[in-house]
């Protein structure tokens, strides 16, 4: 009886300290990636994001002050970041493939202030290039933002990337 009133009052406090503290899950399993995030804060996820993917994020700093919660299983990398980003109130953003499906840095874009969008925009950089080449992707970032464009350029310099078709 006194083993029962113990674990109760152990499930209660981790209830409570989940609730008040948050909680994290980010796990990584080959190409597909599961989140289950509780009332916790956006800079400590996008941190934790890094810690258990190996993706490199860019530009941390214009990460919102707010908690937010997400919760989705086995999803490709791609469309979990996708939600993370939606949720997180992130709308311009560039992935950047290390390989066609794996995800190497994200780079996070500051919301232009004068423009009204309909919809979300995304730019996406990776090897398949439906739309554009990786200069016309860059060239439209350094319009909102110069240093941002920068980081990139010389990040794919260094890795002297395919050129894309136009």
């Amino acid at each position: 009886m006194k083993q029962i009133n113990f674990l109760s009052f152990l499930l209660i406090c981790l209830i409570f300290v989940s609730s008040v503290y948050g909680f994290v899950l980010i796990e990584l399993n080959n190409e597909l990636i599961s989140m289950d995030i509780k009332n916790v804060s956006v800079k400590k996820v996008f941190k934790l994001l890094e810690k258990k993917t190996g993706i490199q994020v860019f530009n941390k700093a214009i990460l919102p002050d707010k908690k937010i919660s997400i919760k989705f299983k086995n999803l490709n990398v791609e469309e979990g970041i996708k939600r993370l980003m939606q949720v997180s109130g992130i709308i311009n953003y560039v992935i950047v493939y290390k390989t066609p499906k794996v995800i190497d840095k994200l780079f996070l874009l500051k919301k232009a202030p004068d423009v009204k969008q309909t919809k979300e925009p995304e730019i996406t950089v990776s090897f398949e290039g439906k739309k554009g080449s990786i200069n016309q992707l860059i060239k439209s970032i350094s319009k909102k933002n110069p240093e941002l464009a920068e980081k990139i350029k010389k990040e794919l310099e260094e890795r002297k990337p395919e050129p894309l078709e136009d």
